[in-house]
């Protein structure tokens, strides 16, 4: 089956709890966590990768999200185009 998604995380707790690999998480994350758990379900978890990239390999979502927690703005994180995401 081939992989559709590709989710990219500079936290590797983060991809180890979406992947439950990660033994504890804190209660305000739970419901979170059930969420994106019922996305994979819905989708196909075998067709979602999702991996770790530590930030400083990709600089440019880094400023995105960083970009997008001090504004207004909801749609900040978007870009039409998108340089540094690796295939």
């Amino acid at each position: 089956m081939p992989i559709i998604f590709k989710v990219f995380t500079d936290s590797a707790i983060v991809a180890d709890q979406i992947r439950d690999k990660a033994p504890r998480m804190k209660s305000d994350m739970k419901p979170l966590h059930a969420e994106v758990r019922r996305l994979l379900a819905e989708i196909g978890e075998r067709k979602v990768r999702i991996s770790w990239l530590p930030r400083e390999l990709n600089r440019e979502a880094d400023q995105r999200a960083s970009d997008a927690f001090f504004t207004k703005d909801d749609n900040a994180w978007l870009s039409p185009e998108s340089s540094s995401i690796p295939g």
